[in-house]
């Protein structure tokens, strides 16, 4: 059936008919098709959302220029309009680079002025990108006001991660009426996670509104967290098949199912783990290494301190594999430089890696680093060979710095940024040389990889790996958790960066786009 064929069967050629035909080529996954439709959308109606329509089919398809080219034509049809500088700024951060998507930002700023959605749109900006300093001054200034639901968000958390439960309270109050429930039920929620009060929070969220997938997936980590692992499998199965089919934003869900599998397999340890006392759970744990929800109730114990904690180096090391590292890039992994100057500071390739595991003289792990096919793969064998072999901390090359870690490594011997559920987030760990954390990891590395488990990068590579090693480090070394609520003051992790940035975008002039 060709593109006007199918429009008029889906309500002829007039404006109305072919928005429906563009939304059913989008959805079939034809973005040339729906491309084409707009454009004869466009030619019957030319309005700021049929341009913003087409400049958004050209983002999706990875032509930024064309997309630029088309939010230009959008602020002609409505020059005092924010969506279509809210969109330009979306792109450039997304496909061309922050310094461009900044200029962007000031340019709208100085044409429209200091709106309430432009500050929205800066601050979230500041928060996605880590740059915690930054939310705080435009906090600090009301900017934007208060009654934006979406700033209070990122003034609880910015609060929590200072443990200043007082000022999360405060901005909680601060809600306008109109807010949606579920959002004050979810701040509310991490208000009570960050003090330890994971039955209230999960109590709060049980009594919840209507079960949308983002409620359950909440509800899910609530239950994980309070380690009630056969009720968040029952909190999610209904979610499975529609999880399984969805692509793109349903992504975190996908990752729940993947854990709550890999938990509800070890049912038949929950009772016998619950029954235990402190010692007993951690001659359990160590009969079964394998068991993630034993590592996960280890993580929970308070740690006895070794008199002696063997120091972790003052290092710093990073992983990167793909061309040579954008603007947005350059600038994340300096954040670690700034706030470490004394420290070494070492950055692996690819090519580095692999001369490092041969002269390493672990031949095994080399072969698993020849093999791997994924990124993530040989990030995770380098991080565990690093620090088994020489120490340090670990940093993610898309993790944002935001003060110095020194206190943090201070009479510890492991030290790991965990996720809202208690797992081990990848992007930071730190460890003295010879840590069974580096050693079980790196054990579970080569496994995976030389078994071809690439499916399963988040449990056997990433957090999974990484939380049963803790574990068992935690059983005979100084641990240091970094509880999630409180990371951020010291790292954001998974910050949006522009890998491979065309020269000509990032000398970005926004008059010769905007006039």
């Amino acid at each position: 059936m060709t593109l006007l064929a199918l429009a008029a069967a889906l309500g002829g050629l007039d404006p109305a008919g072919l928005r429906r035909a563009v939304d059913v080529a989008r959805q079939a996954g034809s973005l040339r098709g729906a491309w084409r439709l707009q454009r004869l959308l466009l030619a019957q109606d030319p309005t700021v959302e049929a341009w913003m329509g087409l400049a958004g089919l050209a983002a999706e398809r990875g032509h930024p220029r064309a997309a630029l080219a088309c939010h230009r034509r959008a602020m002609a049809a409505a020059p005092r309009s924010i969506r279509p500088w809210n969109r330009v700024f979306a792109v450039l951060r997304q496909q061309v680079s922050h310094t461009a998507s900044a200029l962007a930002m000031t340019c709208a700023e100085d044409r429209l002025g200091a709106l309430p959605d432009l500050s929205m749109t800066r601050l979230r900006a500041a928060w996605q990108s880590g740059e915690g300093a930054l939310c705080d001054t435009l906090l600090t200034r009301e900017v934007p006001p208060r009654d934006l639901p979406e700033r209070a968000d990122i003034a609880v958390a910015q609060a929590l991660s200072r443990d200043d439960i007082a000022t999360a309270e405060a901005e909680l109050s601060a809600l306008p009426d109109r807010t949606d429930p579920q959002r004050g039920l979810r701040l509310r929620a991490a208000i009570l996670g960050a003090q330890g009060r994971h039955d209230a929070a999960l109590h709060l969220l049980q009594a919840g509104p209507a079960d949308s997938p983002e409620r359950l997936g909440a509800l899910a980590e609530a239950q994980i967290r309070a380690r009630l692992w056969p009720e968040a499998y029952a909190t999610l199965a209904p979610l499975r098949r529609e999880v399984r089919r969805a692509r793109g934003g349903k992504r975190a869900l996908r990752h729940l199912l993947a854990l709550v599998d890999d938990l509800v397999a070890d049912r038949a340890l929950i009772a016998q783990a619950r029954g235990c006392d402190p010692a007993g759970l951690a001659r359990l744990a160590e009969a079964e290494p394998q068991s993630l929800m034993l590592a996960l109730m280890v993580l929970d114990l308070p740690h006895a301190r070794p008199d002696h904690a063997a120091p972790i180096p003052q290092r710093i090391v990073q992983y990167w594999e793909g061309p040579a590292p954008g603007r947005d890039l350059i600038g994340l992994m300096d954040s670690w430089r700034r706030h470490h100057p004394d420290w070494e500071h070492r950055l692996v390739t690819r090519a580095m890696a692999q001369t490092y595991l041969r002269r390493a003289g672990d031949p095994v792990a080399a072969q698993a680093f020849a093999r791997a096919r994924t990124p993530a793969a040989r990030a995770a064998l380098v991080r565990a060979a690093v620090l088994l072999h020489e120490g340090g901390l670990w940093a993610a090359p898309d993790a944002r710095c935001q003060q110095s870690l020194a206190a943090l490594t201070e009479g510890a011997s492991v030290l790991v940024q965990q996720d809202g559920m208690g797992l081990v987030e990848p992007g930071l760990v730190g460890c003295a040389p010879g840590s069974a954390l580096a050693r079980l990891a790196l054990r579970d590395a080569v496994q995976s990889v030389l078994r071809d488990e690439a499916d399963a990068d988040w449990l056997s590579l990433g957090k999974g790996a990484l939380t049963r090693a803790a574990a068992a480090a935690a059983l005979s070394e100084s641990l240091r958790p970094l509880p999630a609520h409180r990371a951020r003051a010291w790292v954001a992790l998974d910050c949006p960066v522009t890998q491979e940035p065309a020269a000509d975008w990032l000398s970005f002039d926004p008059a010769r786009y905007f006039g």
